[in-house]
């Protein structure tokens, strides 16, 4: 079952898990999932480990990789990294199709009936379908929160034809 809404009150679940994107979205979505982990609705934030230099550190005097730009970010929201799992994946050409994968086979193999997508709003239809595809007939909970994430028209326009190339070709 995934629905896009937010958890019950005093719900638990097994994890949650940041959907990849830019700097700015992964930000909002870092934020989201702190403020779900701050109301003890999970122990434990699966963020996607990118390969990669980011942003450049004064106080390391040299760029931060993603996954150290990652756990930065959580920790200023108030969540300590032993709470935090940077999970590698098999990319792919399409990357939500990718995560989708890697994470509910993740999931098959912890055997963890319950998890949280944190994505920005705009993509939660591309997660539903690409989700379903790969939890269908299991016994998992999906919940999806929406961040605080805004788009302009272009990102909404590519948005929509993603989300018919999955809906047509990539799921079926």
């Amino acid at each position: 079952m995934i629905r896009i809404n937010p958890p019950a009150p005093r719900a638990k679940v097994d994890a949650i898990y940041v959907l990849s994107g830019s700097q700015r979205s992964l930000e909002l979505n870092y934020k989201t999932a702190s403020e779900l982990f701050h109301k003890r609705i999970c122990k434990k934030i699966w963020i996607l480990s990118r390969p990669g230099k980011t942003e450049y550190s004064k106080s390391l005097r040299r760029n931060l990789t993603n996954d150290e730009w990652s756990l930065l970010k959580l920790k200023e929201f108030g969540v300590p990294a032993e709470y935090v799992e940077a999970i590698k994946i098999k990319e792919g050409f399409f990357g939500t199709f990718s995560e989708a994968k890697g994470i509910s086979s993740l999931i098959k193999n912890r055997g963890y009936k319950s998890l949280i997508l944190v994505s920005s709003p705009y993509h939660t239809h591309r997660l539903k379908i690409s989700f379903g595809n790969f939890l269908k007939n299991q016994n998992t909970s999906l919940l999806i929160e929406e961040s605080d994430a805004k788009a302009f028209l272009r990102e909404l326009i590519v948005e929509f034809f993603k989300l018919k190339v999955y809906q047509y070709l990539l799921v079926q």
